[in-house]
This record gives C-alpha cells, sequence and structure tokens, in this order.
C-alpha cells in the first residue's frame, strides 16, 4: 500500500519530506530498526486506477490479518506491475534529502477555508 501511496504523491506533486514525521527519518531509518521476530506478508493489488486493496497477514507471536482499503480521488496511472518496480520504490531506508521545491502545476496552489478561497489569488 505504501507504493501506492507514494505513487499518489507522485501524481500530485507532494514531497513526503515537507511532513513533519519525515524530519528525522533517515536518522531513524539507520539507528533506530527493530530485529525481526516473526513473519508478516503484504499483498496489495490496484484494480482500478483510483481504488486498491491491500491484505495482510502476520505471525508475530500472534496470528493477526488485515484488509485495507484506498480509494485516491485522482487517477494514479504510474503504478506499475510487481515485476517492473524497482525494489528501492518500495523499501524504506537511508535517502539523501532532496531541496524542497514548491509544487509546479497551479492548481496545487489553491488554499480553501470554509468553501472561500484564501490564497489571494485569482482563480483561472
Amino acid at each position: 500500500m505504501d507504493y501506492v501511496q507514494n505513487a499518489f504523491y507522485q501524481a500530485t506533486s507532494w514531497n513526503p519530506d515537507n511532513s513533519y514525521v519525515n524530519l528525522t527519518a533517515t536518522a531513524r531509518a539507520l539507528l533506530d530498526f527493530p530485529t525481526p521476530r516473526g513473519l508478516k506478508m503484504n499483498i496489495s493489488s490496484l484494480s482500478t486506477p483510483k481504488f486498491g486493496t491491500s491484505y495482510s497477514l502476520s505471525n508475530l507471536g500472534v496470528v493477526d490479518g488485515s484488509v485495507s482499503y484506498l480509494y485516491s480521488s485522482l487517477p494514479l496511472h504510474n503504478v506499475r506491475r510487481s515485476v517492473e518496480v524497482d525494489l528501492h520504490d518500495v523499501t524504506m531506508g537511508y535517502r539523501q534529502l532532496e531541496e524542497l521545491q514548491p509544487p509546479g502545476d497551479e492548481r496545487f496552489w489553491e488554499v480553501w477555508k470554509g468553501g472561500v478561497r484564501v490564497d489571494g489569488r485569482s482563480g483561472g
């Protein structure tokens, strides 16, 4: 499901490094990692460009499972088949942080509050 979420970020030109939670992600990935104590299996599928499902089964002392659904308001045409996915795109680990850039698409500049546009730019 993380891969599909990252595809949404790419489709909307969102940089995950803009999130506060990712401020120390690289250091955490290098220094604070759990040692495996069991098995967890995830199977995910994007059945349409806007709808994906994920199934999870784990045995970490207790057998556990879950089903999750993801619906995107934006079609995700940049999701590839499993065979074509680079391993770096689906694993979280050390990464070099890039300089933050403003979104290139003007439609992402809009700021709305209570149904009124408040960003001070003209619509168009």
